[in-house]
């Protein structure tokens, strides 16, 4: 099932400026070294195991599933899969409706994103950026826990004999670099929005909650509006570059067969540089709504 967002034509004398002004590039996260480096240490010292992939091809499509919107409508299709890789509330989000995943992964180092895993599964292969909070590793020591370093632009002290992993913008994209690096280049992707439907009325911010499948972190985000193949897009500055950095992780990746289970901004986005189209952000008079 593919989920439509809000269509609109565009409103007379509508301006836009090209996207291009304002990302260049993805942009790479800011530095959080004083929460993340304790984390990386904790973990090491702590001796938990680690991740070992495994590189033969497989045959069968992968879905890797983030947390956004969409998901409410998409996950009666993950019944047919036989390899699901969670990441961020997805885990959970699926548990409670009768799917048990097969891999999960998060590289957040906050300690609320422990909250999102209630119940561990023992069959679950818990894959786990080594920047996590140890409230999360420590909740997760009993299961198969693997741990690898999640290599940032950054310059972190590591430890531990962690494979280094290509640092990916979110734990979603990390996923898919960990899915690949374990034989997968067959990928369907599940709740990978980026935005949320436009609904007519142009805000200033919205609580992240609004933008994801269940409860998230309850922080406000201050909103942009990006027009795709003429669609209108609500999404966040954070989520505009998740969708360069997902255009530059498949350009790394020519051997990726990716499909998009959604049609939020993610695919529209992608659509439009993949046929040299533009894509713009509203003017900034119309993201305040006046």
């Amino acid at each position: 099932m593919i989920t439509t967002p809000y269509k609109s034509s565009l409103p007379p004398k509508f301006e836009v400026w090209p996207v291009e002004h304002l990302w260049h590039e993805y942009r790479v996260a800011a530095s959080k070294r004083a929460e993340i480096q304790p984390n990386i240490l904790a973990n090491a010292d702590a001796g938990y195991p680690t991740w070992v992939p495994d590189p033969t091809p497989k045959k069968h499509r992968l879905a890797v599933v983030g947390y956004g919107a969409s998901l409410r409508d998409t996950w009666p299709d993950l019944q047919t899969y036989t390899h699901i890789w969670t990441c961020s509330g997805s885990h959970d989000f699926l548990l409670e409706r009768g799917i048990i995943p097969t891999y999960h992964t998060d590289i957040d180092y906050r300690a609320y994103k422990a909250d999102f895993i209630k119940k561990p599964q023992a069959s679950v292969q818990y894959v786990m950026a080594t920047a996590v909070h140890p409230v999360y590793t420590e909740k997760l020591q009993d299961y198969q826990l693997g741990l690898f370093h999640c290599t940032s632009p950054h310059d972190y002290e590591y430890r531990g004999n962690y494979p280094a992993m290509s640092y990916g913008w979110d734990c979603g994209q990390q996923a898919i670099e960990l899915a690949l690096s374990d034989g997968w280049k067959n990928i369907d992707l599940y709740g990978f929005d980026y935005s949320t439907p436009f609904d007519g009325t142009f805000k200033t911010n919205k609580l992240d909650t609004d933008s994801h499948a269940g409860p998230h972190g309850g922080q406000r985000s201050h909103l942009i509006y990006v027009v795709a193949k003429n669609i209108i897009f609500e999404t966040t500055q954070t989520h505009l570059s998740a969708c360069f950095a997902m255009d530059k992780l498949m350009g790394e990746h020519p051997e990726l067969d990716l499909q998009i289970h959604s049609n939020e901004l993610l695919l529209n986005f992608l659509e439009c540089r993949a046929f040299h189209e533009r894509v713009f952000t509203l003017k900034e008079e119309y993201q305040h709504g006046s």
